[in-house]
C-alpha cells in the first residue's frame, strides 16, 4: 500500500500495488504487446485517451489541448463550461465481468481471453501489517478490479473505459474550438481515469455527464464525489453551478478563489503558473539537498541530480511557460546548491558541469537544453499528429502562443534552440584560466579517453571531485591567483609561502615546491610507484591478494627461483654510475631480461620531456647492468603521469610491457589525483605568512 499523500492515517488515502510474480509479469507484458498491435492496427482507443497509448505524449498532450481550449474561451469572451470527473477506486472497482466482455467486444483474440478467464479465477491476495506485531490476512479471492503492478491491466482497464469516449463523441454537444476556416467539437480529455467534460453551454454538460454516469453506473463505478468539481465561464466571467446525481449527491462547482489539481498541476480558468513554478522549485531544492546530503560518490550524485531532481521539471516542460532566465536560474540552483554543500567550486567552469564525463565536464542534465528538446518534440508530434487528427489540426491552428509552443507559428522558436557540445566546448576553451586545461588533453602526446577516465568512473567523493576540477581550472586561491586574478590589496607578493624562490600558483604547489619534494611529493610518488610494485608481486607469486595501495608496504627485495625485484634501491656497478637508484629494479632469471622502473609526477606540460629525460638518465646503468648482470635485454621503463591526472599515451604501452592488467591505469591516475588534492590541501591551510608580506 502507497500512501497518496501525507494523511497516513486515512486508509482511503493509500493506493494498492499488487506485488506479482516476475513470470506473471513477463507473461502479461507479451500479452500487452499483443493488445498493442491489436489496438493500432485496428485504431480501436479513442483520440481523446492517452493513457498507455503509445508513441502520445501523454498527461502533457491533454493539458496543452485543455489549455488551448480554456484559453481560447476566455480571450475570446466565449462561453466555457467544464466537469472534472474522479473515480472512487477505479482500478478496483470494475467488474471482471465488465472486462471480460470488452475483450469480446474489440475482437482480441481467444486464447488470450480463455487465458484470461482463466487467471481471473485464481486471483487472489494477502494483506500484510508490519510493526510492532506482524499481522498477515488469509488469502483473499479477487472478485472485482483489476491489479495496479503489470504491463496489461493500465491497458485493460483503458480499453473498459473506451466505449463511453465513443458515446460522448456520437452526441452534438461539447465545446467547439474554433478557427477562421475550420473547426472542432471537444467533449471530452481522458489519461486513464481522469475526465474532464467540455461543452459550450451548462445543459450541455449536463447532457454528457449524465452519459458519463449511466455508463458508470452499468460498470458499477462511482465517482468520487468530494473530488469532483464544475468549472463554468459565461460572458467572461465564472458561473457557478452544480450537477446533482441520480443518487441525489451534488457534484459542487469550483469556489471562485480556489483551484483543481489536472493531472498534476492547479488550474481553473487556466493553470496556475506563478503557483506551479514556485511549487515545482522548492520541490526541487529539497532534492538537490536530500542527494547533496547523502553519501553517494560523484557519478552516482550526478545521476541521482539526473533521475531524481531534474525530473521535478520535466513534467512541467511544454506545459508551464518557463522563460529562458527561469531555466538558467534553474540551471544557476543546481551550482549553488553544489557550493553550497562544498561539491562544486565557485569559481570553477560551469560549461564542465553540463558536458559528460567523457568529454571532461560532471555529466549533469542541461536544463535550458532539456527544455528546449522538449519544446522541439512537442512541436512536431502535434504537426505530425494535425495530418490525421482533426483535433490535433484545429488546437495547432488555433494555439496563438497559448501555450510555450505557440503552435499557430511554425517557424523555428527561440525556446527550440539547443545549445550543442561543441558550443559548450568551445566556450570552454576559450577561456584564458579554464580552457588551459583542454588545450593540455588536446596535446598529440595526450590520451584524452584515459585522462578523462577518473571522471567516467566517478568513485571520487563529490567534494575531490569539485576540488580536482578547480585545480584543472586553475582557479585555487593561491597567492598568484589572489595578486594577479584577484588583485587582492592586501597581498604584496605572490612568492611561495613555503619555499620562498618561486611564484605561488596551482603548478608550483602540485608539482613543483622545493619544500614539499622530500615530504608530499614524495609520498605520492612512493604511493604510485607502490602500485606497479604490488602488481609485479602478485603476477610473480610473491604474494598471494592484492591490498589497498595505500597500506601496502613494498619489501625492497624480493627474490625467488625466476625472479628479483628491488624497491628504491642502489644498483652497485663495477663503474661509477651517478644514476643508479631506479624506483623498481626487476631481473626476469629465465629470459635474461633487466626492467628499470622509474616514476614520475611532473606537471602536465613538462609529461613528454620528463619522459625523455628518463630514457636518457638510465643509459649508462643500462650498459653497465648488460654487461654486468649478462642481461640480453633491459628495458628502461617511464612510467610518468601528469599532477592533474593528465596521461600521455606512452604509458598503456609502458604498462604493456610489464604485462600488468589495464586497470591498472586507472588506479594510478586514481592515486595521483587523491594525493594531488590532500598535498593542496595541505599547502593552502599550512600557511607561513609573515608580516612583511601584507598589510595590516
Amino acid at each position: 500500500m502507497i500512501p497518496k499523500d501525507a494523511d497516513h492515517q486515512n486508509p482511503a488515502k493509500y493506493r494498492p500495488i499488487t506485488c506479482l510474480q516476475t513470470i506473471y509479469k513477463l507473461l502479461t507484458a507479451c500479452i500487452a504487446e499483443l493488445l498493442h498491435q491489436h489496438i493500432a492496427k485496428n485504431n480501436i482507443l479513442a483520440e481523446e485517451q492517452k493513457g498507455c497509448r503509445k508513441s502520445s505524449q501523454g498527461f502533457k498532450e491533454q493539458l496543452i489541448i485543455d489549455s488551448v481550449a480554456m484559453k481560447q474561451a476566455i480571450s475570446n469572451r466565449k462561453n466555457i463550461s467544464t466537469m472534472y470527473i474522479d473515480y472512487r477506486k477505479a482500478f478496483d472497482s470494475v467488474p471482471h465481468s465488465w472486462l471480460l466482455y470488452i475483450l469480446q467486444h474489440y475482437k482480441i483474440h481467444p486464447q488470450i481471453i480463455h487465458f484470461l478467464k482463466n487467471s481471473m479465477q485464481h486471483w487472489k491476495t494477502t494483506l500484510k501489517t508490519i510493526g510492532t506485531s506482524c499481522i498477515e490476512t488469509p488469502e483473499i479471492p479477487i472478485r472485482r478490479g483489476i491489479f495496479q503492478g503489470d504491463a496489461l491491466s493500465p491497458l485493460w482497464f483503458c480499453l473498459a473505459l473506451n466505449p463511453l469516449s465513443q458515446m460522448l463523441n456520437k452526441t452534438n454537444h461539447g465545446y467547439s474550438i474554433i478557427n477562421p476556416h475550420k473547426h472542432t467539437t471537444l467533449t471530452h480529455l481522458m489519461y486513464m481515469d481522469d475526465t474532464k467534460l467540455y461543452s459550450n453551454i451548462t445543459q450541455s454538460l449536463h447532457r454528457l455527464a449524465d452519459i458519463t454516469q449511466s455508463f458508470s453506473n452499468d460498470i458499477h463505478m462511482e465517482f468520487g464525489i468530494d473530488k469532483c468539481k464544475t468549472f463554468s465561464v459565461k460572458n467572461g466571467k465564472i458561473n457557478r453551478n452544480s450537477y446533482s446525481l441520480i443518487s441525489g449527491d451534488t457534484i459542487e462547482p469550483l469556489e471562485p478563489l480556489a483551484a483543481y489539481k489536472y493531472l498534476g498541476f492547479q488550474q481553473a480558468r487556466q493553470i496556475h503558473q506563478k503557483e506551479t513554478k514556485e511549487s515545482l522549485k522548492k520541490k526541487f531544492k529539497h532534492r538537490l539537498n536530500s542527494i547533496f546530503r547523502s553519501q553517494l560518490n560523484s557519478r552516482n550524485m550526478s545521476k541521482a541530480i539526473n533521475s531524481y531532481a531534474i525530473p521535478i521539471l520535466t513534467y512541467s516542460f511544454g506545459v508551464i511557460n518557463w522563460t529562458q532566465g527561469d531555466l538558467i536560474d534553474l540551471q544557476r540552483i543546481i551550482n549553488t546548491t553544489l557550493t553550497a554543500h562544498r561539491k562544486h567550486h565557485p569559481r570553477s567552469c560551469v560549461q564542465r558541469m553540463t558536458l559528460s564525463r567523457s568529454d571532461g565536464g560532471r555529466g549533469i542534465i542541461d536544463v535550458l537544453n532539456l527544455h528546449n528538446k522538449q519544446i522541439k518534440c512537442l512541436r512536431q508530434y502535434f504537426y505530425q499528429r494535425s495530418e490525421h487528427s482533426p483535433l490535433h489540426e484545429i488546437v495547432t491552428l488555433a494555439d496563438k502562443r497559448f501555450t510555450p509552443l505557440n503552435l499557430a507559428d511554425r517557424n523555428t522558436q527561440r525556446n527550440e534552440r539547443i545549445t550543442e557540445v561543441k558550443e559548450k566546448i568551445a566556450s570552454w576553451q576559450q577561456k584564458s584560466l579554464h580552457g588551459r586545461h583542454y588545450h593540455d588533453l588536446q596535446q598529440p602526446h595526450v590520451d584524452k579517453k584515459a585522462s578523462n577516465a577518473w571522471l567516467r568512473h566517478g568513485e571520487l567523493f563529490p567534494e575531490t571531485e569539485a576540488f580536482m576540477l578547480a585545480i584543472q581550472d586553475q582557479v585555487i586561491d593561491t597567492r598568484n591567483f589572489q595578486r594577479h586574478i584577484i588583485r587582492a590589496p592586501n597581498l604584496r607578493t605572490d612568492t611561495c609561502r613555503h619555499c620562498h624562490s618561486s611564484p605561488e600558483n596551482i603548478q608550483h604547489i602540485t608539482s613543483a615546491c622545493r619544500a614539499l619534494a622530500q615530504t608530499d611529493y614524495k609520498h605520492r610518488h612512493d604511493q604510485v610507484a607502490s602500485i606497479i610494485h604490488q602488481h609485479l608481486a602478485l603476477k610473480f607469486k610473491f604474494i598471494q591478494k592484492i591490498t589497498p595501495y595505500y597500506k601496502y608496504k613494498p619489501d625492497i627485495i624480493l627474490e625467488n627461483n625466476n625472479h628479483r625485484i628491488y624497491w628504491d634501491r642502489t644498483i652497485i656497478t663495477d663503474k661509477t654510475i651517478h644514476f643508479n637508484r631506479p624506483d623498481i629494479t626487476m631481473y626476469d632469471k629465465n629470459n635474461k631480461t633487466t626492467y628499470l622502473i622509474d616514476i614520475a609526477i611532473p606537471n602536465t606540460h613538462n609529461i613528454q620531456s620528463t619522459i625523455a629525460e628518463k630514457l636518457t638518465k638510465y643509459q649508462d646503468l643500462a650498459i653497465e647492468l648488460k654487461r654486468q648482470w649478462k642481461a640480453e635485454a633491459i628495458h628502461i621503463v617511464p612510467l610518468v603521469i601528469s599532477s592533474t591526472g593528465v596521461i600521455p599515451k606512452s604509458l598503456q604501452r609502458t604498462l604493456d610491457i610489464l604485462q600488468v592488467p589495464q586497470h591498472t591505469l586507472y588506479t594510478l591516475q586514481k592515486a595521483v589525483i587523491l594525493n594531488t588534492c590532500r598535498l593542496t590541501r595541505k599547502f593552502l591551510t599550512t600557511s607561513s605568512v609573515t608580516s612583511a608580506n601584507t598589510i595590516t
